[in-house]
């Protein structure tokens, strides 16, 4: 039994070594150089009876103290396991730092989430069979992509009302009451950022390909970057489809953002300065 008692905390450290992990968000795993006392006597609110770390817990807005281990004949050594519950992450994290630098304190980690294989519930994923040719599923233990990764798809446009494509980008400077969605209110004609795109929301249509006339959009340049072929939507679902969301296919990438800009016309067709003026428009965010 002592064998494996000193081995127990390496071990919650090998977890996070071993598989993907999040914050649970509030919980907080601590361990004391001394047995605690969670009895609360005449305390107003949970604490461990350790005066520096009660401190640092009360400040925090400690929610509720407990044993790890809730069973009878414990050792000391696993007597002295606790989880705190905070508000919020900001509290543990700050209650975390401020832990570690107690001597009456020998861990104090935040209590995380495991999931053995990320594998999404998106209604058409077992048909995706070049995601397990290229081994995604272990790739998404390691990344997922990032919103802050912004990746250009030069082609036919985007349908962006599409529901599996969530994640595409939209031009906060153009969005005139803030809401943080595209509506009708931010249409006003007005080059609001001032980087000579007009209500380019979503985007850019760089299509004016007059030798190349098919019954769609293929005159002039605008900002309405709709998909009126199907392959540019379709390039965006396989790199970054929503994912875990029940509808359709899950993106390789799919918590990076997209951005939609158009340079091929409804025939597929698409000319070199079109796709040059997409680039350009890209290298300038």
């Amino acid at each position: 039994m002592q064998n494996i008692m000193f081995k127990l905390a390496p071990l919650f450290s090998l977890l996070t070594m071993l598989c993907i992990s999040d914050l649970a968000g509030v919980e907080m795993l601590l361990k004391t150089t001394t047995l605690p006392n969670l009895a609360k006597a005449n305390r107003e609110q949970d604490a461990v009876g350790i005066q520096q770390i009660d401190q640092i817990l009360t400040d925090h807005h400690v929610g509720s103290i407990k044993p790890v281990f809730d069973m009878p004949k414990l050792t000391d050594e696993l007597s002295r396991w606790v989880i705190c519950e905070f508000k919020d992450e900001k509290d543990l994290q700050q209650a975390q730092n401020s832990l570690t630098l107690l001597k009456s304190v020998l861990y104090a980690q935040p209590n995380r989430i495991f999931r053995l294989d990320f594998i999404p519930n998106d209604s058409l994923y077992e048909q995706q069979y070049a995601l397990a040719k290229i081994n995604a599923p272990n790739a998404w233990e390691l990344e997922r992509g990032n919103s802050e990764v912004l990746i250009a798809v030069i082609d036919t446009g985007i349908d962006y009302d599409h529901p599996d494509l969530a994640n595409l980008w939209m031009n906060a400077g153009e969005d005139v009451n803030g809401n943080g969605r595209v509506d009708d209110l931010d249409f006003n004609h007005v080059d609001d950022d001032g980087n000579g795109f007009i209500d380019d929301l979503r985007g850019w249509d760089f299509t004016d390909a007059p030798n190349y006339p098919d019954q769609g959009d293929y005159l002039e340049r605008d900002n309405n970057p709709m998909d009126e072929h199907g392959h540019g939507t379709g390039v965006a679902g396989i790199i970054a489809a929503e994912a875990d969301n029940v509808v359709g296919i899950a993106g390789l990438a799919h918590d990076c953002r997209i951005l939609n800009l158009r340079a091929f016309n409804s025939s597929g067709y698409g000319e070199e300065d079109d796709v040059a003026s997409a680039l350009l428009y890209a290298v300038s965010l």
